[in-house]
């Protein structure tokens, strides 16, 4: 998942959650958490979310944030295969 941080505005990824190697599973992991993650830039729980899916293993999430007068932001979520590391 990647978001942007509260305190300087970068994005950076916030998440990486393993499931294993079941396809299925990581989409339905990935959806659950365009729904319920809170992003960190809005300090207190979301107001109204919209989901969009991007493609099979892609959602992006727009939000208000109402107690921050009128603030929206938006967060992405992919599933992605990792295929090996170098170093």
């Amino acid at each position: 998942m990647e978001e942007k941080k509260r305190h300087n505005g970068a994005w950076h990824i916030s998440l990486i959650q393993p499931v294993g190697g079941d396809l299925a599973e990581a989409r339905a992991t990935g959806q659950n958490i365009a729904f319920q993650h809170q992003p960190e830039t809005a300090g207190h729980k979301v107001g109204r979310r919209d989901v969009y899916q991007l493609g099979e293993d892609s959602w992006l999430i727009t939000y208000d944030a109402p107690w921050r007068l009128g603030a929206t932001g938006h967060f992405r979520v992919s599933v992605t295969r990792h295929i090996g590391s170098v170093g």
